[in-house]
């Protein structure tokens, strides 16, 4: 572990961008396992639960996220890596709208086939945004200069 941290820390490369794309499949992991506990479910009570525990883990998620762009977004780099990261960040609001407005609607349902259709669509929505942000941030690493980042340290 020493030695990675050295030579990471050793490194001029930035590596946020991995760890941010690293940090977006936890996200999606996330959600599919969300989406397949609620498949499971046999009531609207379970579901109204895992709303909530799923909103808690995930806004953890985000708000690290959040840290990692802010970051990011620091670091030195051309218009166009500059053009993709803003629109990247502008997905990572609409995820955090999309998890609030998820759970809103999910404890307002009152029956499983309506409570179903909006997993179907909430999940899709947000692996979009995932899949946009990943490819707005895919060149991250070669593209910026981030002197005084930390890489990514400290962030897992």
């Amino acid at each position: 572990m020493l030695i990675t941290l050295l030579l990471t820390a050793c490194t001029p490369d930035s590596t946020l961008g991995v760890d941010m794309l690293t940090r977006m499949d936890d996200v999606r992991a996330e959600v599919a396992d969300h989406r397949e506990k609620v498949d499971a479910a046999t009531t609207m009570d379970e579901v109204n639960q895992m709303e909530s525990d799923h909103h808690e883990a995930l806004a953890t998620m985000m708000d690290d996220m959040s840290s990692m762009m802010s970051e990011m977004m620091g670091c030195g780099m051309g218009d166009g890596m500059m053009g993709d990261m803003t629109d990247a960040d502008d997905h990572m609001g609409a995820m955090t709208d999309e998890m609030d407005g998820h759970e809103d609607t999910q404890t307002v349902h009152t029956d499983m086939a309506d409570c179903m259709t909006e997993e179907d669509t909430y999940s899709e929505a947000m692996n979009e945004h995932m899949d946009a942000m990943s490819a707005d941030m895919g060149e991250f690493d070669q593209s910026a200069t981030c002197s005084g980042s930390s890489g990514g340290m400290g962030m897992m």
